[in-house]
């Protein structure tokens, strides 16, 4: 019933590129968890991503397939 008396809005939003540049020091300085966890997020952050047998390795971002990122 609210269907038809209630405005709609739809949010179309492509995010596939929304972490590619996210400050990874940063992140991990807001992680406010143990140093041995801090650790490994960082490790997996640099782990890269690897496309068939090509490896491409991760500076900057959250690696899209990566360990840590977001699947939606």
């Amino acid at each position: 019933m609210a269907i038809r008396v209630k405005p709609k809005y739809v949010l179309d939003a492509d995010i596939a590129k929304c972490f590619d540049r996210i400050d990874q020091e940063a992140l991990l300085r807001k992680l406010n968890t143990f140093p041995t966890i801090r650790r490994q997020a960082r490790a997996w952050l640099k782990a890269g991503v690897m496309d068939g047998k090509q490896l491409f390795p991760t500076s900057e971002g959250t690696p899209q397939g990566g360990v840590i990122s977001f699947q939606g």
